[in-house]
């Protein structure tokens, strides 16, 4: 399976620093867990 996701901050400037800075990180950490418990589930 792959993801392909696209997002975008809201608020311009302000919104790419929060990105970068916050966003990325916890999109990444987000996929990665949901994928752990879709994997944890189908093998069962």
């Amino acid at each position: 399976m792959i993801d392909h996701i696209e997002f975008e901050a809201p608020f311009g400037f302000l919104g790419k620093i929060a990105e970068r800075l916050v966003l990325e990180r916890y999109m990444k950490r987000l996929i990665g867990q949901r994928n752990l418990w879709l994997k944890q589930r189908l093998e069962a």
